[in-house]
């Protein structure tokens, strides 16, 4: 049986690198558009497990880059659009908040962070 789609591969945040090319997808008629990262910084504006709630604004080092900012104004708004590398892995993910702008994407790592107390207590029910 012929395989369509494979699973997206999740990719840590510190293998990013300034200036690096990045595709995003998503927004209301899934449109795609090209950029560069321009910044990572360490706190999104809400509490992830594990973090403290520092400035939105703090320029992240590598080991907690949990949101990504990026050249692309595409998307506007729009949740879920997909922050994809050049290799088609999953870099980051656009999630909703008012404050943070259209080009902001939480990174592969924030989400899988928020993703293992979900998988810890679903082993222990």
């Amino acid at each position: 049986k012929a395989q369509v789609f494979s699973p997206g591969t999740f990719v840590p945040s510190d293998r990013l690198k300034l200036g690096q090319t990045v595709i995003g997808l998503g927004g209301e008629k899934v449109s795609v558009a090209t950029g560069i990262v321009s910044s990572f910084l360490a706190n999104p504006g809400f509490a992830l497990a594990g973090s403290d709630n520092t400035s939105a604004t703090t320029t992240a080092s590598t080991s907690d880059r949990q949101i990504i900012k990026t050249d692309i104004h595409a998307f506007g708004k729009y949740v879920g659009s997909i922050l994809v590398n050049l290799s088609g892995e999953v870099v980051g993910i656009r999630a909703g908040s008012a404050t943070l702008s259209d080009n902001t994407f939480l990174s592969a790592s924030a989400i899988s962070k928020l993703l293992q107390p979900s998988a810890k207590s679903s082993k222990t029910n």
